[in-house]
């Protein structure tokens, strides 16, 4: 089994890829300097979900492509925000959950 967990201190690239066979993903970005304001993290695993920890000021969109697994977004909307995460998660079993840090 494999579980990633990823923290960002610093600078985040306008694009993240995620990669595991079989076991989640949990990335916190709450501490990252984002470097974009359209931010492109994509999941991919056979079997397991993902957990995303945004900052305040992000708001998120995902598309979450899995048999079976669904996602939760915990992280309201907000109007005057000028980033965006775009989360893409791809596996057969998995789900993906995004929470305020």
């Amino acid at each position: 089994l494999e579980f990633r967990r990823v923290l960002f201190r610093s600078r985040v690239p306008a694009q993240t890829v995620v990669v595991t066979l079989i076991g989640g993903a949990d990335l916190d970005l709450g501490e990252a300097d984002l470097a974009a304001t359209d931010l492109v993290v994509t999941k991919v695993s056979l079997v397991g979900g993902c957990s995303v920890k945004v900052p305040p000021g992000v708001n998120v969109d995902v598309v979450n492509v899995s048999l079976l697994g669904g996602r939760r977004v915990e992280v309201p909307y907000d109007e005057s925000a000028t980033n965006r995460l775009h989360i893409r998660a791809f596996s057969i079993a998995g789900g993906v959950k995004v929470l305020p840090s």
